[in-house]
This record gives C-alpha cells, structure tokens and sequence, in this order.
C-alpha cells in the first residue's frame, strides 16, 4: 500500500493547486504511519475490535435503537479508519491520471 503511494507523490509534487499540495503533505504522513511497525498491530487490534462490536450487534446486545446506532457509528469509523491510507492511494492514483491526461492534452493544470 505505502509503496504505491511513494511511487506516486514525486510525480505530483509539481502541482499547483493548495489544496493538493496539503493533500500530498497528509499522504506522506499516513504513508509514514503505515510504515510503523506498529501499524499491523493497530490493525489487528481494530479489526479485532471490530469483529467483537459485530458479534454484539448480531446477538441483539443493543437495547434500544439509540444504542444500535451508537455501535454501528463505532464499527463505521473504525473501518473509515482502516481503509483510509487505501482511499488516499486512490484519490492520489485518480490526480495522477488527471495531471497525466492534462499534460498529454498540453492542458495547464488539472480541472482547466
């Protein structure tokens, strides 16, 4: 995951948009993050989390609907969490296409 999005960031360092450029600076930090060798153990630990939430969910642990929605809002931002390096690697992915396609068409920038 992280050394697709190394691959990635040199190639759209060049871009001129803030925006962008504060989305690269995120990028670099979360491909460190992934790098830690503690990442797989957040990881697991959340998918571990996760499962037990669902067993809860499945056995009819939550009381009231109030309850029901509080637990599936927890296991929602727990996988939000898990997949974000992977959603960035596909945002970057589709800016880098853009920026590719841009330059071949002799376009500025991208969105022009």
């Amino acid at each position: 995951m992280s050394e697709r999005l190394n691959e990635l960031l040199p190639d759209l360092q060049g871009f001129d948009d803030e925006a962008f450029r504060e989305l690269l600076s995120r990028a670099s930090l979360i491909a460190e993050l992934t790098q830690h060798r503690g990442w797989p153990v957040f990881c697991d630990y959340m998918v571990a989390t996760t499962a037990s939430m669902q067993t809860r969910l499945i056995e009819g642990y939550p009381r009231t609907m109030e309850e029901y929605r509080e637990l599936v809002g927890q296991i929602k931002g727990i996988r939000s969490v898990l997949q974000a390096p992977d959603r960035l690697i596909e945002t970057i992915q589709n800016m880098h296409e853009q920026v590719e396609a841009a330059s071949q068409n002799g376009d500025d920038e991208v969105g022009s």
